[in-house]
């Protein structure tokens, strides 16, 4: 079973549940609530990073652009061996 199929078959489950208990108005408000606190407080830690936030993180290491390109290119190797056959 897939990763959404399980999730999907297990909030239902949740929610059937939650539907059979005999809860009151101020019961299911509070239960919303802190359903809506623990998203809100999930999405501020997984929030999504921008690349504008990585801009010149490695400004400090003292080489260009250009010489940074060459090393790579430099450190890549391609190993062909001719097989007989």
């Amino acid at each position: 079973m897939n990763t959404y199929a399980y999730n999907n078959n297990a909030m239902t489950n949740l929610w059937n549940y939650l539907q059979g208990l005999s809860l009151s108005a101020t019961d299911s408000r509070w239960l919303a609530d802190h359903l809506i606190q623990n998203a809100d407080k999930q999405e501020k830690e997984y929030q999504q990073v921008s690349a504008k936030d990585l801009y010149g993180i490695w400004g400090d290491d003292g080489i260009n652009a250009d010489d940074a390109v060459a090393e790579l290119k430099e450190m890549r190797s391609f190993n062909h061996k001719s097989i007989q056959l």
